[in-house]
């Protein structure tokens, strides 16, 4: 399904919102929480701009999501390239029920401590961990020890644009469905973020391993 048509469904679902509740604060803040979701992912662009200026009535929620969304959009021109430490490791053909394709980008860490990072773009906890582990990273600079996140549940260009609008360092991995679906069981965990913590050898050494606001 192409980004225009997904965008014209949720153009007439916002009507139908502002048409339901005759356009009041309600239906406004509701549109407005709408388009902030969005605005998360990436910059809205002339479809919802040229929506919003047509339909919300409020000028001071007007202001702040054009606002927020020219903020975004100089933040994305900025950074137009991946940080210096950003390393991508190529998609590992793999079983529908294994995980050899982890056992793999383990072993080119092998003697070093692996701290493994569960996120997806949409996730704002995820996202909030991103600036300490940036200074954890720093912290544990010239150690034996690798930052490696993995991109699950989450499509792969909103996925890769993230790292770069962040500027996350480390290794990076996107998981497709079937690796997620295993790593999932392998650790057992349902929800994001999810931290663990692989010893030097490539065994478990914590599978709820603190996040990085706290401390490992």
């Amino acid at each position: 399904i192409s980004e225009s048509f997904k965008d014209s469904i949720s153009i007439r679902e916002l009507d139908f919102v502002l048409d339901q509740y005759n356009s009041d604060l309600t239906g406004q803040m509701y549109c407005m929480h709408f388009l902030k979701q969005i605005q998360e992912h990436r910059v809205l662009n002339e479809t919802y701009v040229s929506w919003a200026k047509r339909r919300i009535a409020s000028p001071v929620l007007l202001n702040y999501l054009l606002e927020t969304n020219k903020a975004k959009e100089n933040l994305t021109k900025e950074y137009s390239t991946y940080a210096a430490g950003t390393h991508f490791i190529d998609s590992i053909a793999s079983d529908k029920n294994s995980d050899a394709f982890f056992s793999e980008i383990l072993k080119r860490f092998e003697g070093k401590v692996v701290y493994i990072d569960f996120w997806a773009d949409w996730c704002s906890p995820c996202r909030a961990e991103f600036e300490p582990a940036a200074k954890l990273e720093q912290e544990y600079a010239g150690k034996d020890i690798v930052f490696l996140y993995f991109g699950i549940s989450c499509r792969k260009n909103l996925w890769e644009d993230m790292i770069k609008e962040k500027q996350v360092e480390g290794y990076h991995y996107w998981l497709n469905y079937d690796q997620g679906s295993v790593l999932q069981r392998k650790f057992n965990f349902k929800g994001i973020p999810h931290f663990v913590l692989i010893d030097k050898t490539g065994k478990i050494l914590d599978g709820e391993a603190p996040a990085p606001s706290g401390k490992m």
